[in-house]
């Protein structure tokens, strides 16, 4: 008797792992209309840098579209350290993608920077948005990536 009970278990639970065995993952790039396909920031100087992007944007409505405005806030260890909008006239071919390559300046002052090679974590977040006919939609992306910098504003090292 105690054979068979584990037995149904055993089989019930061989079931249920089948099943979630062929369940796909809802979450990742994927699945998601805009994916950071390139993240880059450097520090020229004590009181200045540049953002480097580069972003796919993928177009699942049933019409052709037009990127209008590209979004975005930068992270730096885990802190908050620049925001901006760039406006652009860009064609979303229907059915394909588009990619939106931005490169912004970044200004600072009154932030330490230290000297040498670091490793810092950089997060990005923000929206594309893009206009279909009269309706516009706000596509929202965000990545994180690891960057060695050669000098850096000195914001703390949480993330590492």
């Amino acid at each position: 008797m105690r054979a068979r009970f584990f037995g149904r278990h055993l089989s019930f639970a061989l079931a249920c792992a089948s099943l979630v065995g062929c369940m796909r993952p809802q979450l990742g790039s994927r699945e998601q209309p805009v994916e950071v396909t390139h993240l880059q920031a450097s520090f020229r100087s004590a009181e200045e840098g540049r953002l480097a992007l580069t972003l796919e944007v993928e177009n699942r409505d049933s019409r052709a579209g037009m990127v209008t405005l590209v979004t975005w806030e930068l992270w730096i260890q885990g802190r908050f350290f620049a925001t901006g909008q760039h406006a652009t006239r860009q064609v979303l071919p229907l059915g394909g993608k588009a990619a939106v390559v931005l490169e912004v300046p970044l200004s600072f002052r009154g932030v330490p920077v230290e000297e040498g090679e670091m490793p810092l974590t950089v997060g990005l977040r923000g929206g594309v948005h893009v206009r279909f006919g009269g309706d516009e939609q706000r596509l929202p992306y965000e990545a994180v990536r690891r960057i060695v910098f050669c000098g850096a504003p000195s914001l703390g090292r949480s993330l590492e």
